[in-house]
């Protein structure tokens, strides 16, 4: 079975190719970028695809949803847990524009209408606090590792 690790190398390698990729093939690495996605999810000892997610983000095994556990947030001035602290910290610095938010919500599934704020910075916050309310963080800590490389260990 592959760890985590081993399925976050197998995404940062399919995220390497997306830049020159045509659309069809774009499609096909963004489709197998989200089955990696759902594996880290996934309860032990179950493999899961893409299709094992509902629009809720709930994971779906056979006809039972299986809800995870996180532990609480830890306080913070925001109110974030740490890791969605500095996710939101990357977020609102140089790194990424309101556009790479924008598409960040786009591949998380997330209408990007229903995020309040108007800015950056309320956006990235909402979209946090989004992905910290529906067990979405490591999702959305993936696609940012995916999205600036070179930010790969502050997003470890």
């Amino acid at each position: 079975m592959a760890t985590n690790e081993d399925i976050q190398l197998q995404i940062d390698a399919l995220g390497a190719a997306l830049p020159g990729a045509s659309a069809p093939v774009r499609i096909a690495l963004q489709a197998q970028i989200a089955a990696l996605l759902a594996k880290l999810d996934a309860p032990a000892g179950n493999s899961l695809t893409a299709n094992d997610i509902n629009t809720g983000g709930d994971v779906v095994v056979g006809q039972k949803i299986v809800i995870h556990q996180t532990p609480e947030a830890e306080g913070g001035a925001a109110g974030l847990s740490a890791l969605a602290q500095r996710l939101h910290a990357l977020l609102t610095d140089k790194w990424f524009d309101l556009n790479d938010i924008q598409e960040l919500a786009f591949q998380l599934n997330i209408d990007w209408d229903s995020l309040s704020g108007d800015a950056k910075a309320g956006k990235a916050r909402a979209l946090v606090r989004h992905c910290e309310k529906h067990e979405m963080l490591p999702k959305l800590q993936s696609l940012m590792r995916l999205a600036r490389p070179n930010l790969r260990e502050q997003l470890t």
